[in-house]
């Protein structure tokens, strides 16, 4: 989680691409425009628009076996937005 944290806070993309599995997909929707983006639409995003979060902290990582999800809450992105992240 904190390659993705510290990826996506600087436009790293090395970072980006270890944190994600090579068919990884994000939803969601900022100011009303929902996005559906894969792994290389993702980093590419991210590199050109780093969020730069005032505060960026894991609240919750839950593993069973193979499978795990984990909470990311995100402050101060892009300077105006605060997002809860859900990654399983």
């Amino acid at each position: 989680m904190n390659l993705y944290i510290d990826g996506a806070g600087n436009g790293n993309a090395d970072q980006l691409n270890e944190a994600f599995h090579k068919n990884a997909r994000w939803f969601g929707s900022v100011d009303g425009v929902d996005y559906d983006l894969d792994k290389e639409g993702f980093v590419t995003y991210m590199v050109g628009a780093p969020g730069k979060p005032s505060s960026a902290k894991i609240v919750d990582i839950q593993i069973v076996g193979v499978a795990a999800t984990a909470i990311v809450k995100e402050e101060g992105f892009w300077e105006t937005l605060s997002f809860t992240d859900y990654f399983q």
